[in-house]
């Protein structure tokens, strides 16, 4: 349509600044992701805390700051790197076959998010069983012998997790996460069938990568939210002017791999909490009378139980291998997954609506040296705010009349300044001048009586 070309030239004159160049392509953006490329786009990286003995500011009040927010970040940096390649790679596969059915974006969309997180989970435990065996740890026949010991819960949560990615109540509501992903996953199919562009390719100067064009997106509504966002960005002349279609597109990327990397972290944990109790071994007591039968079926029973028990606390040990070493404990554990919690209820309750308001999302990334970070992208989600309901409701009522309540309280209080210190100076300070004044000549201290003689003699 005329409006997607003119917006299309709209988002070619935006300077890209100091963001590096990337391809616009279904191989690019996916060797951009998890890779540092967006090193340009201001980011705020997620500091670490007492799970992990970082540091944390000083200048930190309280200890703000110092609350997890990912249960990612409970796991080693090795083994977190591990997880979000192995999602990002079963990502792809899974883009490049994408094709939904019209109208059903939103069910393939989810059916694929619950799929790469329940392939990534299999692979992922592959990789740390492979890298325990490894290194000397525990492997063989009590780590992966049969199927009874394989962990097809810790699958199955992260995909329901993965899953609840997409909130089909979202789908209808422009500028929404699930909305955001939606047309992402479109978007990145789209480009997986076009044949590669060569003037689409990363120019070698930053002068010609200023002038690189954005090619032509078959899916309409990715390439309206990264040119709205560009647009907006550049009204308010803020750090996201710099960001093209391939940027945008990278971000939201970073975003969904790492979020489903979220899902099978939280399942992972899960299943090393489960793993913990492991069954204790129970023996039946046998009455003399009992035949030789039954005492080998008692026999029988109790070293089966003896075995899952053994499985179930090797599987304790290979698991545990993942974790930081100060979360090893149950203790520690349970606290750092509470603080998870009680933070993602303020992001969910509080946070993300004060975004509906200011037009923006939160998104989570890494940056060159792997480390998770956020950024934020413009876009408009006014639509969002029809659809809130509960203590969300609640909480947009409160910030719309502290828009209306706020100013007014601090004009009345500057008024109310202003009038005291005109009642304290000016009135109460002017007589109190003139009485003192008063009650000096009255005392002798000059004035009328020139003669310097008692009034009252």
């Amino acid at each position: 349509s005329s409006s997607s070309s003119s917006s299309s030239s709209e988002a070619s004159q935006i300077a890209r600044a100091d963001l590096a160049p990337i391809a616009h392509s279904f191989d690019g953006v996916f060797a951009s992701a998890n890779a540092g490329a967006l090193v340009g786009m201001n980011a705020s990286p997620v500091p670490g805390g007492w799970w992990n003995g970082t540091i944390v500011n000083s200048s930190a009040v309280d200890g703000a700051g110092d609350a997890p927010r990912f249960e990612l970040q409970a796991i080693t940096d090795d083994a977190r790197r591990a997880l979000t390649d192995v999602v990002l790679g079963a990502l792809k596969s899974a883009c490049a076959s994408y094709a939904p059915e019209r109208g059903f974006e939103a069910e393939a969309a989810q059916e694929l998010l619950a799929a790469v997180a329940e392939t990534s989970t299999r692979e992922w435990l592959e990789k740390m069983t492979a890298a325990t065996a490894e290194e000397g740890g525990i492997a063989g026949e009590v780590d992966v012998a049969d199927a009874e010991t394989e962990d097809g819960a810790m699958v199955t949560r992260a995909g329901d997790l993965a899953a609840e990615l997409i909130q089909f109540r979202e789908v209808e509501s422009p500028g929404s996460k699930t909305a955001l992903y939606v047309n992402l996953l479109s978007h990145v199919a789209a480009l997986s069938k076009e044949e590669p562009d060569p003037a689409a390719e990363p120019a070698e100067t930053p002068s010609t990568a200023r002038r690189a064009t954005t090619p032509k997106v078959r899916d309409g509504e990715m390439a309206e939210a990264a040119i709205e966002l560009a647009s907006v960005a550049k009204a308010r002349a803020d750090d996201a002017a710099s960001r093209s279609m391939a940027a945008i597109t990278v971000s939201v990327l970073e975003d969904v791999t790492l979020r489903i990397s979220e899902a099978v972290t939280s399942a992972y944990l899960s299943r090393v909490r489960e793993s913990a109790s492991a069954p204790a071994v129970q023996r039946s007591e046998l009455a003399r009378g009992v035949d030789r039968r039954e005492k080998k079926r008692s026999a029988e029973l109790a070293r089966k139980t003896a075995a899952l028990a053994a499985a179930s606390a090797s599987r304790v040990v290979r698991y545990a291998l993942a974790l930081t070493p100060r979360l090893k404990a149950t203790r520690a554990l349970e606290k750092f997954r509470n603080e998870v919690k009680l933070q993602a209820w303020v992001d969910r309750n509080y946070t993300d609506v004060v975004a509906m308001y200011e037009d923006w999302h939160d998104l989570v990334g890494v940056d060159a040296n792997g480390n998770i970070v956020r950024r934020r992208i413009s876009i408009c989600r006014h639509s969002e705010l029809d659809r809130v309901k509960g203590l969300r409701l609640i909480v947009s009522v409160f910030l719309e009349l502290a828009d209306v309540i706020v100013p007014v309280s601090r004009a009345f209080l500057s008024r109310a300044q202003q009038f005291t210190s005109w009642l304290l100076v000016t009135l109460i300070g002017r007589s109190l001048g003139l009485v003192y004044r008063g009650i000096k000549e009255s005392m002798g201290g000059g004035g009328n009586n020139a003669d310097n003689k008692p009034r009252f003699a």
